[in-house]
């Protein structure tokens, strides 16, 4: 319907022009193509080449040059980017013959457009600036405040958010003195980002705000679904998704009603990113598939690569690891096409890993080889650091560890001129593992201390941007709760005068009903006092659950030390760093977790291994260990209550395994039992009634672990829970004679 109204509208503007005269033909085919190039590109470039035609004929430069800047405007709308700077160079040289001196400007204010759009900023502004000079010797009040507006956005692209505003304010300043009764929506738009970068939230709703509604009075439809784009991203970015995803919807349907294809791309990217953001993944393909068909129909290679890229990147979350592949291929095709070396290394990179993921590793090689290259020559940072990184875990995987070596040394030189905090710990990580796998045990424990300062200053900034978040979220109920006030004075002022009019009869109805709510906000408060009676129980469960995991802290330790302290005694220094080393490993662990009530499971396995291998080094290898996990259990998707285990596989080892006369084995094995995890301690060691016996003789002391982790256990289960949590069994031989020690628990997890 929409199509075939605008096609009848078309002839009708066609059919008037012909009634023209022909030297006024071109100029009123351009006024039909500028109210249309942000519209239906198809149309403003018909009317645009009709223009054209008829400028040629008659030799009307200007006209020619406004056809052919046209041509590029849409051009640039639809991402052909070399098209649209062929149109603009073309325009250039017939203004300059021209002598046109304001239309010089905006066809170099578009140039420099194209050049921000390809990331080169430094260039993109020099163009700007050759603008605004031109404007300034023109008096050009209007072009002046677009040409400051759009070196702001320079800025604020380049994280340079107080210079932006610089120029902004430079903006605001002339629009206030030239047009005091007029909106500029993209200086707001532009105004509302900045303030949103620096954490001013008031501000930067307040700008938002007049540009969406300066962009609705102008009738600029495209502006109107960017500043709606600009504000869900905003939301988002302060934690509200759904607020987020109201805007994106509205600027979606926008976008579709307007035909505005590139937009509707833009859009469904953003929402795809933030399903993804939310581990929505299913749904995020959804969005993401939808923007790439528009990429595809408006041969936009870029945004294709991103929309397959994206994709396959849900897919390897999602478990579809051939998928995945496909995807980033594909990418890796369009690539080769466009011969852009930071697409070609990062889709490198991404089969590089796909591959050393799948366990291909010759072709994982191949392929992390050629994105070191590409890299390197290009001097493309981050695609560099991934390359190297990836290529230092290829290594590390076939136990090359020297090599490996190499290649995190230099991922973590490259991440630290990038100043990339994330990059750095994680290449600190791999020197670390490496390190320890080489036997350097002192390069190991440094690289294990950068690592752990990295790992806190990255949750530094994690808890100061859930602060900022807090913070703006705060900011938003206010003024929303001021708003609301404002409505209810207004509604009460309202009442008051209809109060006036009110007869006897009424005033007595609305004292019943005042009645009525006194007795409403009676029983509420009752409920009210109940709830807080109930969380108040709550609260005392978890402060007892806290209590019994901090005693278990200290437990630890105490043992921990009587080992290191053994050590220091029989002057055994190589054993003792080597315990040290891996006692601060674990000490690590427990002072992560000490403050978490569900942690990894596959944290809390890691931490059982260094806790055995400890104790195993501290008997000199009296005995040996194996911990079996069930292949039904996903280890990257459930978490459990920490250090649950710990006191079983103490006792095992010092009351069954340590006073043996031989060598030992114990055992350590994980199953899922429906929404729980089915855990047992075994050891084939002296048994618990020998083992009783040994421990009344030598010690005073009363172990408080077990009993600690049986209360955990009851307060992690409902009191009506039918669950045998707790099993402890003796094993026998066929002579009654004890060989050992099952300890069976059953403990509840969470999934992700």
């Amino acid at each position: 319907m929409f199509a075939i109204c605008s096609y009848t509208m078309a002839q009708e503007n066609l059919e008037n022009i012909d009634s023209l005269p022909e030297t006024e033909k071109a100029a009123a085919l351009l006024k039909l193509a500028k109210s249309n190039y942000t519209s239906n590109y198809t149309l403003a470039d018909d009317y645009s080449s009709k223009a054209l035609l008829v400028a040629e004929k008659l030799g009307q430069k200007k006209e020619l040059g406004i056809a052919n800047k046209y041509l590029g405007i849409t051009d640039y709308f639809r991402r052909d980017f070399d098209n649209a700077l062929a149109h603009y160079n073309k325009a250039m040289l017939l203004f300059e013959k021209a002598e046109e001196l304001k239309e010089q400007a905006n066809v170099i204010n578009n140039i420099a457009l194209i050049y921000s759009e390809r990331g080169d900023y430094t260039a993109a502004i020099d163009y700007h600036k050759k603008s605004l000079s031109i404007r300034e010797q023109q008096n050009d009040a209007r072009g002046i405040i677009g040409s400051l507006n759009n070196i702001g956005n320079l800025y604020q692209k380049q994280g340079e958010f107080n210079k932006s505003l610089e120029y902004y304010q430079k903006a605001i300043e002339i629009s206030n003195l030239v047009f005091p009764d007029e909106q500029f929506p993209n200086l707001s738009g532009s105004l509302a980002k900045s303030h949103a970068e620096l954490g001013n939230i008031d501000e930067a709703l307040n700008f938002f705000e007049k540009a969406i509604d300066g962009s609705k009075k102008n009738n600029d439809i495209r502006s109107v679904i960017v500043n709606q784009i600009n504000l869900g991203n905003f939301y988002f970015d302060l934690g509200s998704s759904e607020k987020a995803i109201v805007h994106l919807t509205g600027a979606l349907g926008l976008a579709s009603q307007n035909n505005m294809e590139y937009l509707l791309g833009v859009i469904q990217l953003n929402i795809g990113n933030i399903n993804f953001q939310n581990k929505q993944y299913e749904k995020a393909v959804d969005f993401y598939n939808s923007a790439l068909l528009v990429y595809i129909a408006t041969n936009d290679y870029d945004g294709q690569i991103k929309g397959l890229i994206n994709v396959a990147l849900c897919n390897e979350h999602l478990g579809f690891q051939d998928s995945a592949r496909t995807g980033f291929l594909k990418a890796r095709v369009i690539s080769e096409q466009l011969k852009k070396p930071s697409q070609l290394a990062m889709t490198a990179n991404y089969l590089g890993k796909n591959y050393l993921i799948a366990g291909e590793l010759k072709e994982s090689k191949k392929w992390l080889d050629d994105a070191i290259v590409i890299a390197s020559t290009n001097n493309l940072s981050r695609e560099l650091y991934m390359s190297n990184y990836n290529l230092a875990l290829y290594w590390f995987e076939i136990s090359k560890y020297k090599n490996a070596l190499k290649y995190f040394e230099k991922a973590i030189i490259i991440a630290s001129e990038m100043e990339s905090v994330v990059f750095q710990k994680d290449a600190a990580e791999g020197l670390w593992m490496s390190h320890e796998k080489l036997d350097n045990f002192q390069q190991a424990f440094e690289s294990l201390k950068t690592y752990n300062i990295l790992k806190d200053s990255i949750f530094n900034d994690e808890k100061q941007k859930q602060i900022i978040a807090i913070e703006g979220k705060l900011s938003l109920n206010l003024k929303e709760n001021q708003i609301a006030s404002q409505k209810k004075i207004i509604s009460q002022q309202e009442k008051i005068l209809e109060q006036e009019q009110w007869n006897k009869a009424y005033i007595l109805s609305v004292g019943i009903l005042i009645l009525i709510l006194i007795i409403i906000i009676f029983n509420r408060a009752k409920i009210r006092r109940q709830k807080e009676k109930a969380e108040l129980i709550q609260q005392n469960l978890t402060v007892e659950h806290d209590l019994l995991q901090l005693q278990m802290n200290p437990h630890f330790i105490f043992n921990a030390l009587n080992s290191i302290q053994s050590f220091i005694s029989e002057n055994d220094s190589f054993k003792a760093e080597i315990f040290l080393s891996k006692f601060a490993r674990l000490m690590r662990y427990y002072l992560d977790s000490s403050s978490e009530k569900w942690v990894d499971f596959s944290e809390e396995i890691q931490a059982i291994e260094l806790n055995l291998e400890i104790e195993k080094l501290r008997l000199n290898d009296k005995f040996e260990y194996k911990v079996i996990i069930d292949e039904a259990i996903d280890k990257d998707e459930i978490q459990l209550p920490p250090m649950l285990l710990q006191p079983f596989i103490e006792n095992a080892v010092k009351h069954g395994l340590r006073p043996k006369n031989t060598n030992g084995f114990l055992e350590v094995g994980f199953s899922l039992r429906n929404d729980n995890i089915r855990c047992y301690i075994e050891d084939d060691g002296i048994g618990r009634e020998a083992a009783g016996k040994n421990k009344k003789a030598t010690s005073r002391h009363k172990s408080k672990g077990v009993e600690l982790t049986k209360k955990r256990l009851a307060t992690l289960f409902s009191k009506n829970s039918t669950v045998n949590y707790f099993i402890i069994n003796d094993l026998m031989d066929k002579d009654d004679i004890p060989i050992g020690t099952r300890v069976e628990l059953i403990i509840p997890i969470k999934y992700f």
